[in-house]
C-alpha cells in the first residue's frame, strides 16, 4: 500500500512538477462535484482551452470493483463537465 501523499505514478508526478514550475500546470486542486456535493482532490490540472483535471487511478483486479470505480469516475467526470 502506498503512503498517503505519495504519488501514484512518480513519473507522471515529475512531469507535472516541471510543468507547474513553468506555469503550465496546477497541482493539488480540490473541486466540488456538482449535484452529489462531493469534494475530490485532484493532484494535477492543465489548461488547453479548458481546464483538464488529471486524477490517476488504480483499478482492482476484481472485475466488479473495477467496473464500479470506472462508473463512479465516469459519472463524476460527466457532472464536472456539465456543471
Amino acid at each position: 500500500m502506498r503512503q498517503r501523499g505519495a504519488p501514484l505514478s512518480p513519473q507522471l508526478d515529475d512531469v507535472f512538477q516541471s510543468l507547474q514550475k513553468e506555469g503550465r500546470a496546477q497541482l493539488n486542486l480540490t473541486v466540488e462535484v456538482p449535484v452529489v456535493g462531493r469534494s475530490l482532490r485532484i493532484p494535477y490540472a492543465y489548461q488547453n482551452g479548458r481546464l483538464n483535471l488529471v486524477k490517476p487511478q488504480r483499478f482492482s483486479n476484481e472485475e466488479n470493483l473495477a467496473t464500479e470505480t470506472a462508473m463512479r469516475l465516469a459519472i463524476e467526470g460527466d457532472l464536472l463537465q456539465r456543471h
